[in-house]
């Protein structure tokens, strides 16, 4: 009898053994799975459906080996018991595949043929009567016609046009290959602006002081002295104006100040041509910043700027749109507003010759003087002049372009280009009346303080040069 009882609580401890272990391991699933839940919602990093069930495994393969046999035994049931839950017997599988073939069955048979709809004719629709408002008009009926075409041209649309930064595009106005070197001028010049584009123009009016500071006290017995304070404020040196020290942070900052110094440079021609005076002072700074191993960017900048005042030095012509009107033609032309008794008023066209040859002027000292970018050879100097004699001439402009570029590069030509650049001067000498067709002698520039006729002076350099 004690044997029986004994038996049977051993029986019973043994029970409770199993189901505590089972207990435990349950625990343990469940921590397992909770563990696998969070580290999976942990990571957001996913790149669709596949990487999310690799990624799953992954962690389930992880945490297997952590786990006790028991608890891997029981993880390997339940998984195949999700599995089967997705598997097809054999008989489904057999009716999808006769489905399928069902369905292969139809896409072989032939295409029903849609006829296309007959025209339309005048028959067919009433012509519609157009009643005049006007009594003293008579009744009128647009023609139709007598058959509309159902068939939609397969002719090709003309490819794109390519998108230039050049205001004009036109080969009357501007050659192609003058185009291809201009637009490499603006699209480096775009990547510059695009840099300081976003600073404020409370900073930019900042930046600007140092450069017109100095501009301003610009002088022949000051030079030295300024333009080492001005490669000081370049290089990112605090430069003091007004008790204010200011400085440039970045190369946005940099670039914008280029632009600012080109325009202070430029101003410096406003009165008129280029007398001696500025040139002594203008060209050496010019040289001195473009050399600079630290200011390559100012090149760029500077002729961008120079060809905006003065679209002649691309060369480059302007042309009349039939949206536009005269003021705006102007000052596409390069005409300024002059503020005069505290009214805005375009300039006249002798002044506006005057500008335009000082600024025509400092082009070419800066070619002739190797100045960069002009500092390789006097090649681009062969094709301005070959655009501006190919390019239709215009009033007054042609025949100042021409005399500024024999003024300042004749003598250099012609030592390069001796034989080629006199047979081009002879011809500028028997076409000289029809260049200066259209110009008027009464609206010649004062250059220089005298009244002079380009025609004249180009008819004496000619002779000089021959």
């Amino acid at each position: 009898m004690d044997e029986i009882q004994e038996n049977k609580r051993e029986l019973y401890r043994r029970n409770e053994q199993i189901i505590r272990r089972y207990e435990e391991n349950e625990a343990k699933v469940k921590e397992a799975a909770e563990n696998i839940r969070r580290n999976f919602e942990s990571s957001k990093t996913s790149i669709g459906p596949a990487n999310e069930l690799l990624r799953f495994f992954y962690i389930l393969e992880q945490q297997s080996l952590s786990d006790t046999n028991d608890i891997r035994r029981k993880t390997r049931v339940d998984l195949e018991e999700y599995i089967n839950q997705f598997r097809q017997d054999e008989e489904e599988e057999e009716e999808e595949e006769e489905e399928e073939e069902v369905c292969n069955d139809d896409d072989d048979q032939p295409s029903v043929d849609v006829s296309q709809p007959a025209p339309i004719t005048s028959s067919n629709v009433p012509l519609p009567t157009v009643v005049s408002t006007s009594p003293q008009l008579p009744l009128t009926i647009p023609i139709v016609p007598s058959q509309v075409s159902t068939v939609i041209s397969t002719k090709q649309a003309s490819p794109m046009k390519k998108a230039y930064l050049s205001p004009v595009t036109a080969s009357d106005c501007i050659k192609p290959s003058t185009l291809d070197a201009y637009e490499a001028i603006l699209v480096e010049v775009k990547q510059y602006e695009a840099q300081y584009e976003s600073i404020p123009k409370e900073r930019e009016r900042q930046l600007a002081q140092p450069a017109r500071d100095i501009l301003n006290k610009l002088r022949e017995d000051t030079f030295n002295k300024l333009e080492e304070d001005l490669f000081k404020y370049l290089n990112g040196q605090n430069y003091s104006v007004s008790s204010q020290n200011i400085s440039i942070k970045n190369d946005a900052e940099r670039f914008l100040c280029y632009k600012r110094l080109t325009e202070l440079i430029l101003s410096q021609l406003l009165g008129g041509d280029l007398n001696d005076v500025k040139a002594r002072i203008l060209l050496p700074l010019i040289d001195h910043i473009s050399r600079h191993p630290q200011h390559k960017e100012f090149r760029t900048i500077f002729l961008d700027g120079l060809h905006k005042k003065c679209p002649y030095t691309v060369p480059l012509y302007p042309k009349p749109l039939s949206t536009t009107n005269d003021a705006e033609y102007l000052k596409a032309m390069g005409y300024t507003e002059k503020m005069e008794n505290g009214s805005a008023r375009l300039e006249t066209e002798t002044e506006f010759l005057s500008r335009m040859s000082g600024l025509i002027r400092l082009f070419w000292k800066l070619a002739a003087k190797k100045i960069p970018p002009f500092d390789k050879d006097l090649s681009f100097g062969w094709r301005w002049l070959s655009d501006v004699l190919n390019l239709p001439p215009r009033p007054n402009l042609t025949i100042l372009l021409l005399r500024v570029f024999l003024d300042e590069a004749g003598e250099l030509m012609m030592e390069a280009y001796s034989k080629q650049f006199l047979k081009v001067v002879k011809t500028i000498e028997g076409n000289l009346k029809t260049l200066g067709a259209n110009s008027n002698p009464k609206r010649f520039a004062t250059v220089r303080g005298k009244r002079t006729n380009p025609v004249a002076i180009i008819d004496c350099n000619l002779k000089q040069k021959v």
